[in-house]
């Protein structure tokens, strides 16, 4: 099932013309290898300003193509989330009721395959038991009782054999399950005291530094236990 649906498409390309353009700056750039004069800086200062200029007009048209396309990738996120919404409660109290009965069942399944290797070993002890019985009837036949006792020891004896082997071929205990459901743990965790993990393992701490910030309230000389700030000349040209 489709819940979500899109209209139309989107269709990205480079203008040729800027493309045509771009490449004339960039052949003009290569010609310009050192400034030693006035006239040279001139020619620099000229073209680093149409460089610099197309960047920006650029920038300026990917922004605003941009924008649409950021605007209806908000309204699909939040389409998405609104349309799920009144799902996720009942996924996760079924969820939790079908984990529920599994744990039960499986708690029922420990219990019955205790009891079933109990009566097995119940089983076992009386079959030795009969056929100790039966051997010591066999070897004391004197009379007709003697060996119509020996007999009904005998057959006993034979029973008890049946019933164990009737508990070993019994089926296994086995939990009530859903076809293609199972119950997998998932491991999850939650911060109590960050400075305690990271003195524990700092490599399980993601750490950045934030530059506005930082580069916001410092200059050049300022003295901060972990940074060393350094300044880097860059030419700056007013754009028409």
């Amino acid at each position: 099932m489709t819940a979500l649906i899109v209209s139309g498409s989107l269709s990205v390309s480079t203008d040729p013309v800027s493309v045509e353009y771009r490449d004339k700056l960039v052949r003009g750039a290569e010609f310009v290898e050192e400034v030693t004069d006035a006239a040279s800086q001139e020619i620099a200062v000229a073209m680093l300003r149409d460089l610099k200029q197309l960047q920006r007009d650029v920038e300026t048209t990917r922004a605003k193509l941009k924008e649409p396309v950021l605007a209806a990738g908000r309204k699909l996120d939040q389409l998405a989330k609104d349309h799920v919404a009144p799902l996720e409660g009942h996924v996760l109290r079924l969820g939790r009721l079908i984990a529920g009965f599994q744990q039960r069942e499986a708690a029922r399944v420990a219990e019955e395959e205790r009891a079933r290797a109990k009566a097995i070993a119940d089983a076992e002890e009386q079959e030795k038991a009969k056929k100790l019985e039966a051997a010591a009837a066999a070897g004391t036949i004197q009379t007709e009782a003697d060996l119509n006792k020996a007999i009904e020891a005998e057959a006993q004896a034979k029973a008890a054999v049946a019933q164990t082997d009737a508990l070993i071929r019994a089926p296994l205990p086995e939990p009530v399950r859903e076809k293609g459901v199972h119950i997998k743990a998932k491991l999850d965790f939650e911060v109590l005291d960050i400075g305690a993990l990271y003195r524990f393992k700092p490599e399980w701490v993601k750490m950045e530094p934030r530059r506005a910030e930082i580069l916001a309230v410092n200059t050049v000389h300022s003295v901060v236990p972990g940074l060393r700030f350094f300044e880097e000349d860059r030419t700056v040209v007013r754009l028409r």
